[in-house]
């Protein structure tokens, strides 16, 4: 697999590290290494006795706004390209017909409040003996008889919760788990927020580890117990962490992923503008300005995702009715609510494909589309990710190097 990566520049390599979600930095060795291991491990397995679909469980992390869609995906089966025919023909074979793009169907899509989870109780838990020390890192602070929703107990038991009554019984096959910062906009100091965000996923890893292990039968000892009742089958889901600046740069940003300081807001509305078009639109996804894979992926929705895109639309089509609201009112002040701010990214976002008449009166409050926006970007990345991946690995060098041009500037 070497030689036809070989003869690539670093740019041709980090082109087609980007299609396939994976790093860009490093030498040119590095870069080869790194692209022939990324070709080398799928991300998406078939499931369903043979029809072809996976599940995806994609996570937005969050405390007060953690948001998650459900997505039943089906990829081409592979095509062989053909050795006999003219190079024209090699290099159409090379990619899956345009009729035939990957679907992703969507079934569940929310926003959580997870902080309305933090009800930890004031009693100390059956095992956990009365402590008469002053440590500092009890659940109640002194002088204060409530407890502390954040304190690491707390957050055990909502990490759990969370999983084993909302997120599992999707029964997922791949969960995505957005990967959390320290720092925001570079700044020396970690913020309250994020620090109990970086908390809150790291017990996810853990509960979903743990889970594993019991799901396989393995105790700390080695003794093999059986499945208890309810266990699904096999070790439960496959699970990953992505960058959200690589899921940005691949769908709105030049590959970097990098949206910098001062320019949130942009991206932004860049984001929750595109989401708007995929499910405003005839459901199909594509990214902002170029092609990022070349052949798109056919979003569909149904059930509770029905209602949450319609929900979606709906806010969009008030926000950018609100903004052409009557033009006699005096300007009010910069600073705007959540709701306000929601609206004018709306209304500034591109078309919502008004050939779709969405109705607008629905009773569910979706609440912060970015986030919304966030997790279903994530789901369709990863899945376009590994279309591509699966175009590559059986392309040739003449239809590699057209792939590359392709996507050059």
């Amino acid at each position: 697999m070497v030689a036809p990566f070989a003869k690539l520049k670093n740019a041709g390599l980090r082109r087609l590290l980007t299609l396939i979600g994976a790093p860009t930095t490093g030498t040119k060795p590095i870069l080869l290494a790194r692209l022939q291991q990324k070709l080398e491990t799928p991300t998406l397995s078939s499931h369903g006795q043979g029809t072809g679909t996976t599940r995806i469980l994609s996570i937005d992390m969050g405390i007060r706004n953690l948001a998650y869609c459900v997505a039943d995906v089906k990829l081409p089966h592979p095509t062989t390209p053909t050795t006999s025919g003219s190079t024209e023909s090699k290099i159409k074979d090379a990619s899956p017909p345009s009729q035939d793009p990957p679907t992703m169907t969507l079934t569940a899509w929310r926003r959580v409040a997870v902080q309305t989870l933090l009800t930890p109780t004031t009693s100390s838990p059956p095992c956990t003996p009365p402590s008469t020390s002053t440590d500092t890192t009890t659940p109640s602070h002194p002088g204060n008889p409530e407890p502390d929703p954040f304190h690491p107990r707390a957050l055990a038991s909502t990490a759990h919760t969370l999983l084993t009554t909302l997120l599992l019984p999707h029964a997922p096959h791949t969960l995505l788990i957005e990967r959390q910062r320290y720092r925001s906009g570079g700044g020396a100091a970690v913020q309250d927020w994020t620090y109990r965000v970086n908390m809150l996923e790291g017990m996810l890893w853990a509960v979903l580890g743990t889970l594993r292990e019991e799901r396989a039968g393995r105790t700390r000892s080695g003794k093999v117990k059986k499945k208890g009742a309810g266990e699904g089958e096999g070790e439960g889901p496959e699970v990953w962490d992505v960058s959200p600046a690589r899921v940005v740069g691949f769908w709105v940003g030049d590959g970097k992923g990098a949206v910098g300081r001062g320019k949130g807001a942009k991206g932004k509305r860049e984001k929750v503008g595109l989401v708007g078009r995929w499910v405003g639109g005839d459901g199909v996804v594509g990214a902002v300005g170029a092609s990022r894979g070349g052949t798109g992926i056919r979003l569909e929705f149904s059930g509770e995702a029905e209602s949450a895109r319609k929900a979606f639309v709906g806010k969009m089509i008030k926000g950018r009715g609100s903004r052409r609201g009557s033009p006699k009112k005096k300007p009010k002040a910069r600073k705007k609510g959540k709701n306000q701010e929601d609206a004018q990214i709306l209304g500034e976002s591109l078309s919502v494909a008004d050939s779709k008449a969405v109705p607008v009166e629905t009773t569910e409050d979706v609440g912060k589309l970015d986030d919304l926006a966030d997790c279903l970007l994530q789901a369709a990345a990863w899945v376009q990710w590994e279309a591509n991946r699966r175009r590559i690995t059986e392309m040739d060098e003449e239809a590699l190097l057209r792939l590359v041009e392709e996507h050059a500037g």
